[in-house]
């Protein structure tokens, strides 16, 4: 039974409405003295240990459907609050929103009084309530891979504010938060506005993370990206710098800086950070930014083998790379290599290569020059009539 089931069940109810809860322990009083503590304390429970429902437990959402009117129900979350059962948060990116979630005594003291005896429910409201953290490297990966990317970062969105909200110093959360308000500045700009706000909301987070370390290298790396779609291409140069001569650099970070050097056209640092790839991880599939940036890499230096060879050793399943054998094949004459990909384009795909989308999509993500390079070697290659090829099986 979960969590949320179980507290709008008869068990629940029975709790409440026995007499003697109040003599059990504290949060029993507060449970028999008013319909409003009955509300206030049942809702936090119900959707404080999935993170998906934190939007639930903001104070504006509460008091919206609140048994009560908004003066008893603040003197009641006060009360609350100053007994120590529950806490008001700060929205990490908006210092003017707050979240009510529980705190330790609240979850002692009703798991205490159960009247349920299955040790499992006990055991998966514990686990589920500090169970949502993850590695930002791995997260990032499946991020990349994800066809449904919209979608994936809505949830992301909210699990990144749940760990903060919780732990402010958790510097994963602050770069998958960071990373998910470029992407949809990039992706899904419907005006000038929203991705303006979104571009400065990846900026601050940024900056978040790299106030609590600035030594790791994932955390200049990110910086780097912030001010890349931003279009400072001194300060993405700056901090790109700054990771690469950081110690135990990881395989996602090190893949980023070859593209964010090269985007900002600084293609000595790229080299630099391509040697280092090789060097450490030389049996690892490109990521599609990773080949960006080797595409870049090679075009600069006009070493049309490089080009063909990256594209060949990239993951031919990362999704979009047809982009960058697109301009492969149009750029140096080499059809064949669009057949590696002919059969493997999905739906999004399919329907993705639109010259209009496409352009949009480079321009957000490097240099004017280096998008209309790579916009005329795709025209070479008269990708645009591809987009109708089926995926087979």
């Amino acid at each position: 039974m979960s969590l949320n089931t179980y507290l709008q069940s008869s068990h629940f109810l029975e709790i409440i409405t026995n007499k003697n809860i109040s003599k059990i322990n504290q949060i029993g009083k507060y449970l028999v003295r008013s319909i409003p503590h009955q509300f206030i304390i049942s809702r936090v429970l119900a959707f404080c240990s999935d993170p998906l429902f934190i939007e639930k437990l903001s104070l504006s959402e509460i008091t919206k459907d609140a048994p009560t009117n908004r003066v008893t129900l603040k003197y009641v979350i006060e009360e609350l609050v100053q007994e120590k059962f529950i806490n008001k948060v700060k929205d990490p990116e908006d210092t003017r929103k707050f979240y009510i979630l529980p705190t330790d005594k609240l979850l002692q003291n009703w798991l205490q009084i159960i009247p349920y005896k299955d040790d499992e429910v006990k055991k998966d409201f514990r686990l589920t309530f500090s169970a949502n953290k993850f590695n930002f490297a791995n997260k990032a990966n499946v991020f990349w891979n994800t066809i449904n990317r919209k979608f994936f970062i809505s949830q992301q969105l909210l699990i990144c504010k749940y760990n903060l909200l919780t732990d402010a110093l958790d510097i994963d959360s602050w770069l998958m938060l960071s990373l998910c308000r470029r992407t949809l500045a990039r992706d899904f700009p419907p005006d000038r506005d929203y991705k303006h706000k979104m571009l400065t909301l990846s900026l601050k987070a940024a900056n978040n993370a790299l106030v609590i370390d600035n030594g790791d290298p994932r955390v200049q790396a990110n910086n780097a990206g912030s001010y890349l779609h931003k279009k400072n291409y001194a300060k993405c140069n700056y901090h790109c710098e700054l990771a690469v001569n950081c110690k135990d650099i990881d395989f996602y970070t090190i893949s980023t800086l070859i593209y964010y050097s090269a985007a900002s056209s600084n293609f000595t640092l790229t080299k630099i950070c391509f040697d280092v790839l090789t060097q450490k991880f030389p049996n690892e599939k490109y990521l599609f930014f990773t080949t960006i940036g080797l595409i870049l890499l090679a075009n600069s230096s006009r070493n049309a083998e490089f080009a063909k060879k990256i594209i060949l050793e990239s993951d031919p399943d990362v999704p979009y790379l047809s982009i960058l054998a697109a301009f492969v094949a149009g750029e140096y004459n080499m059809m064949s290599i669009l057949d590696k990909f002919k059969n493997r384009l999905d739906y999004i795909e399919r329907n993705f290569f639109i010259r209009t989308k496409v352009r949009g999509l480079l321009k957000s993500m490097m240099t004017k020059e280096n998008a209309t390079m790579l916009l005329k070697g795709m025209d070479k290659s008269n990708w645009w009539s591809l987009a109708d090829f089926k995926k087979v099986g």
